[in-house]
């Protein structure tokens, strides 16, 4: 079994996958569905599930990738990076 806590500098990259689609904004606007407002949930749920806090993640990058699915998914990749050491 792999032990994510013996990882230093995590890296997490997330490839979204969102259809091509509008939804209604609470005022009232249309717009075209958002990657970043939904990484943060993305985030604490992977965090949970590997029992880390989400601090432990130094680098985090999203993609947004439009597609003709109707529903959205995501690859994810979560791997040890060199950014995130001290610098005096």
């Amino acid at each position: 079994k792999l032990d994510i806590k013996a990882f230093r500098n995590l890296a997490l990259e997330v490839n979204l996958m969102l259809p091509k689609s509008y939804i209604w904004t609470k005022k009232g606007e249309l717009r075209q569905m958002d990657a970043s407002n939904r990484i943060k949930g993305i985030e604490d749920l992977i965090c949970k599930k590997l029992g880390i806090d989400d601090k432990e993640f130094f680098l985090v990058t999203v993609r947004k990738v439009l597609t003709k699915k109707l529903r959205p998914f995501a690859n994810i990749r979560i791997f040890e990076t060199e950014v995130g050491d001290e610098v005096e």
